[in-house]
This record gives C-alpha cells, sequence and structure tokens, in this order.
C-alpha cells in the first residue's frame, strides 16, 4: 500500500509521540481535526497502525535485557510452534522474533540479574537443547529509538534510549497499573485510565506525569504492519576494531539520522552493536550497510544480517 503525504505525515507525528491529539497533529500537519481523526481511524481499520503503545524503561524497575539468538538443527514445524509457545508463555520474555539468514530465532528476555537470566536460560536448553545447533548471548546496555525519519524526510528525529544501570524503583500497584493500561493502549482516555484504576482524572495525571518525569515511561510510540507498506524489517549485526569512543560516537550519531534505521543497540556480547532498519528491500538493506562500512573503514570491521519475518511474545513490562 501507498501513503499519501497527509497520511505519511499523521503517522510521522504519531511516532514522535503516539499520545498528541488530534488537534495538535492537526496544527504541526495543517489539517483539521476531523481530518485526522478520520485518517487515523482508516489507518487502524486498514490494519496499517497495528498498536499504540508506551516504551517503558525497564531498567528502572530492576530488569536488564538478555537476549539469545539461536540456529536451529533436527526440527520441523511441529518442533518449532512448541518453542515459540513455550516462549509465549514465559513470564519473563519482552520479545521474540522468527528470521531468516544467521540465526532462526532472537529471543529477549528480562531479567534482575545474570543469576536469574541463568537458570532461565538452563530451564529452556533442558527442554530444547537438541534442536539449536548455535547460540550467541547478549546482554543490552543501551537502546536507542528513532523516529521513522523515511516517512517524511524527517531532518529532526525523536531519539529515545532506554537501558542502563537497574535501579529497582519502588512503583506502587496502581502506577503499575497505568503502565500495563498505556502498554496495551498509549492513546487510552485518561478518564478512563482513572476509571479503571479507581482514582480521579486528576490523579492518574499526576501519577504518569511523575511516571515520565522518573523516566519510566519514556515515550508513547505506534507500530505498524511494515508487509502492508512493502518494507522488509532487517536487523545487522556489528563487529567493531579499533573501537574508540568517540569513533563509536560519530557513528552512532550518523546512524540516528539515517532514514532507514529506527534503532541502535549498545551491547556485550559477540558484536558491539545492533541495527535495526526499515527497507525496500533486502537488497536496499544490504546497499546501506555496505555504504556504512565504506563511510567508517577503519571502525567497522564486518557485519552480519537478519530479516525478521514474524515478532511474537511482545512485551512492554514485565508481568
Amino acid at each position: 500500500m501507498e501513503l499519501d503525504g497527509k497520511d505519511r505525515r499523521i503517522l510521522c507525528e504519531l511516532d514522535k509521540n503516539a499520545r498528541y491529539s488530534s488537534s495538535k497533529i492537526g496544527r504541526l500537519a495543517g489539517l483539521r481535526k476531523e481530518v485526522v481523526n478520520y485518517r487515523i481511524s482508516k489507518l487502524i481499520s486498514e490494519g496499517i497502525i497495528t498498536r499504540f503503545f508506551a516504551e517503558i524503561n525497564t531498567a528502572k524497575l530492576g530488569y536488564s535485557v538478555f537476549k539469545v539468538y539461536l540456529q536451529f538443527q533436527n526440527i520441523n514445524t511441529e518442533r518449532e510452534k512448541e518453542i515459540t509457545e513455550y516462549l509465549e508463555s514465559h513470564h519473563n520474555i519482552c520479545w521474540i522474533a522468527v528470521c531468516s539468514g544467521r540465526w532462526d530465532m532472537l529471543v529477549a528476555f528480562w531479567a534482575r540479574d545474570i543469576f536469574e537470566f541463568n537458570e532461565i536460560l538452563t530451564e529452556f536448553l533442558n527442554r530444547f537443547s537438541d534442536f539449536i545447533l548455535a547460540k550467541e548471548i547478549v546482554i543490552n546496555l543501551r537502546y536507542c529509538i528513532y523516529s521513522r525519519k523515511w516517512l517524511t524526510n524527517d531532518r529532526n528525529p525523536k531519539v529515545t534510549c532506554i537501558g542502563g544501570r537497574p535501579e529497582n524503583m519502588d512503583l506502587d500497584e496502581k502506577d503499575l497499573k497505568i503502565l500495563r493500561i498505556l502498554t496495551r493502549n498509549g492513546r487510552e482516555h485518561i478518564v478512563d485510565i482513572a476509571r479503571k484504576i479507581g482514582i480521579s482524572p486528576a490523579l492518574a495525571i499526576y501519577r504518569m506525569r511523575e511516571l515520565m518525569k522518573r523516566g519510566v515511561i519514556t515515550t508513547f510510540r505506534i507500530d505498524i504492519n511494515r508487509a502492508k507498506l512493502g518494507l522488509e524489517f532487517c536487523k545487522s549485526f556489528l563487529y567493531l576494531q579499533n573501537k574508540t569512543t568517540e569513533k563509536e560516537r560519530k557513528l552512532i550519531r550518523f546512524c540516528s539520522l539515517h532514514p532507514n534505521i529506527t534503532a541502535l543497540t549498545q551491547c556485550i556480547g559477540p558484536w558491539d552493536l545492533e541495527l535495526e532498519l526499515e527497507t525496500r528491500s533486502f537488497e536496499e538493506f544490504h546497499m546501506i550497510m555496505k555504504d556504512i562500512k565504506t563511510r567508517f573503514p577503519e571502525l567497522v570491521r564486518s557485519y552480519e544480517s537478519v530479516v525478521i519475518s514474524k515478532e511474537s511474545g511482545v512485551r512492554y513490562i514485565p508481568k
């Protein structure tokens, strides 16, 4: 499906802040409020917008993100389904992706420390190690999300970073309920949030603002159906050499401004950085990666990649 300029601008503003009112989006996009409402409803009904959600920095809740990348062996559709269902039901899961390339599946868990993660991983391997040919373990340090610049050639993208040292903030049950509601629907009306929790709208607004001020809620985003827009979702894993803080900073700055790069992860693992890209084709993806290698030849030694075909088990806050 092709988007016209008005839909692109609306999506651009929602991608920066999914709680923007239709009136505010209309002012930014030069459209009437009624037009914005109609077009948002149409983008939802056509399946282009699939979700509005709050992005939660779970490091503020005491969690780190540990990822396991899997290459399978001796596996069939039934066995892969069994593995997926096991992971989807796990309380510590935050993301599962089925992909093609070096890895067959990417899995992200929340854990409070390396020992808890080791228990989770050991339990998983006790069940399914016969079907795993290879695996890599990656620990997220910092995950930076870039607003989708390809929508409008936006030169002032919004950058939101989550992660960091776990803090284990003390939140009460009402705060946690607000987070759960907003991760399910980031545009939930404040009156409905207050009614579901059993507090006044004024108190709901205060609590939500405090969660944002303390960095627990970092931003409000949208999910889109990339397939409907003819987009590939690709991840690349960058191996760096001769790394210095300044060299890495310049590379990260370049990535933050690239129209097709939507996220960057600094991590501990076999590689140094992970990039997420939305491109028209796998060929375009490789052209972008070759350009990065050409621009940063002394820093980027090599890269590997996958194309993600399906995501499941997506959660934005631990159960």
